[in-house]
């Protein structure tokens, strides 16, 4: 089944939302729900800005498309403000509050202008191609992980999963990459 880009999108932003909320209540491993909103902030961006938005600019919605990059680039200072911090420190929850109510505005905008925007200007192959050349660019950005101009290094290292790793007991930590540590301890937070 082909999914069209905007259903994906709104995915996105369903989890931004989910990893907000982890961060709001202070339950869980608040240093990793961070670290997965950004990494997945910075490839949706960044497939958002390759893929989606030169089709957006060429149904007529040029400012839209600006605007959006603009806030993309704000979000970016700030996930990479934050990277810098503790995150018990007290700078941490007002910037992650700024982080938080200037993304949640840009999905405000984004779902009741530029998504009609592109529903309306697309046909429905033209979506699901969109669709799928969003989800290949994210999935490379998320595997890449983010560049140094996007939040500063934000990527866990392995070391540091495994720490994360070893404090909720997870078996067989030694032996497993990058990736799987970062799943395990995603599994049990």
């Amino acid at each position: 089944m082909k999914r069209d880009v905007v259903t994906l999108i709104m995915q996105d932003h369903r989890e931004f939302e989910r990893l907000f909320e982890m961060l709001q209540t202070g339950e869980g491993d608040r240093e990793l729900y961070f670290q997965q909103l950004a990494g997945l902030l910075a490839a949706h961006s960044r497939a958002e800005e390759a893929e989606v938005y030169p089709m957006l600019a060429k149904t007529g919605a040029q400012d839209e498309a600006k605007h959006s990059r603009e806030e993309h680039a704000e979000a970016d200072a700030l996930v990479a403000k934050l990277k810098k911090m503790k995150a018990d420190a007290p700078e941490f929850e007002q910037t992650m509050a700024m982080l938080i109510e200037g993304v949640q505005h840009h999905i405000q905008e984004e779902e009741s202008e530029a998504l009609p925007s592109l529903r309306a200007g697309l046909s429905e192959d033209q979506l699901a191609k969109l669709g799928e050349a969003f989800a290949l660019r994210r999935g490379a950005e998320l595997e890449h992980g983010p560049r140094a101009r996007q939040v500063g290094g934000s990527e866990m290292t392995r070391d540091k999963l495994y720490e994360k790793a070893k404090e909720h007991n997870i078996s067989g930590r030694s032996q497993m990459t990058k990736e799987e540590l970062q799943e395990a301890v995603k599994a049990v937070s």
